[in-house]
């Protein structure tokens, strides 16, 4: 079983990290377990969680989209190369 940091599953769902960690302190999404640190540490089932909570805020605009939740950013000239 993999085990993972905020900052990985952040990552992987697309979200930036205090994002992530606001669902965590506000309770939108159950705490996970701890290191003997202090450090959160993440397994495959939480990250299936966070990423079904994470859908229904951020759902895909359509099947062809290649970000997991939101479409692409535009970058700075791309209205021209459509012309």
């Amino acid at each position: 079983m993999a085990k993972y940091r905020l900052s990985q599953v952040a990552r992987i769902i697309d979200v930036a990290p205090i994002t992530l960690k606001r669902w965590l302190l506000s309770g939108r999404i159950d705490e996970v377990q701890r290191d003997r640190n202090g450090w959160r540490v993440f397994t495959d089932e939480d990250v299936a969680r966070i990423r079904d909570y994470a859908a229904t805020l951020y759902p895909p605009s359509n099947g062809n989209n290649p970000s997991l939740f939101r479409p692409a950013a535009r970058t700075a000239g791309s209205e021209d190369l459509a012309r």
